[in-house]
């Protein structure tokens, strides 16, 4: 892989079951359909009381992780916000090329 598509979601810990429920049955399997690698579900420490969590997922290509982004990423992401309310839910994303040192 070539390519690690990162997203980190901040959210209420009063909404974290729906979160969850939501990345598990959308955003997962839009990554098992996508032809990635298999993502990593990373829990971070709550700070000041918001929960975090983060999703990172590899592809083939930095082409194939923008159009990921563009496609699926962000339109759920953008749902979700409306769904949880912006003072409840938020989602940064990023994507890296893979580099040898």
């Amino acid at each position: 892989m070539n390519a690690l598509f990162n997203t980190s979601f901040f959210f209420d810990p009063a909404i974290e079951p729906a979160v969850l429920q939501v990345l598990k049955s959308r955003w997962l399997r839009a990554c098992a359909v996508s032809g990635c690698g298999n993502p990593v579900c990373l829990r971070l420490p709550a700070d000041d009381g918001i929960a975090r969590l983060a999703i990172q997922t590899p592809f083939p290509s930095v082409s194939e992780a923008k159009r990921f982004a563009e496609e699926i990423a962000a339109p759920l992401a953008a749902e979700m916000t409306a769904n949880f309310g912006v003072n409840a839910f938020t989602a940064f994303s990023t994507i890296m090329e893979q580099i040898e040192l």
